[in-house]
């Protein structure tokens, strides 16, 4: 229900808190070095309604260099289904390469394994332990 990690990359770091169910809210925010973005219910937008993006780029405190977007709500799930059914009926490449999926899940269960050993864990280690195992 609740997570936090730091993941640590060769162009930089990524540190994130993901909570399910804690909180009747949707949200995501990415803070970069020069400002920040952030998604009003990113995953599940109101059916007829709209999807707010702000975008900060940072020049000052009080919100001076904030955008907001807003996009029409859309289900993602549908638009996801729908691309990966187009490529199978058509003989095309898949919207999103198996390979993404398999590195993800390895990013994932080393943040598990990390949990659960108390120490760093590459995802890399972890693809060669799955691939041993098979």
């Amino acid at each position: 229900m609740l997570t936090s990690a730091i993941l640590e990359y060769p162009s930089g770091h990524c540190i994130f808190t993901c909570s399910t169910q804690i909180a009747l809210q949707q949200s995501m925010r990415f803070y970069g070095s020069t400002g920040r973005i952030e998604g009003e219910l990113p995953f599940n937008a109101t059916p007829g309604g709209t999807a707010r993006v702000l975008i900060d780029d940072g020049r000052d405190l009080n919100g001076g260099g904030l955008e907001v977007v807003e996009l029409p709500a859309c289900d993602q799930y549908t638009i996801q289904g729908d691309l990966f059914s187009r490529a199978i009926l058509e003989g095309g490449e898949p919207p999103v390469p198996l390979e993404d999926a398999v590195r993800n899940m390895a990013v994932i269960d080393a943040v598990f394994l990390s949990g659960e050993s108390g120490r760093w864990e590459r995802p890399a280690d972890v693809l060669q332990a799955a691939a041993k195992a098979v």
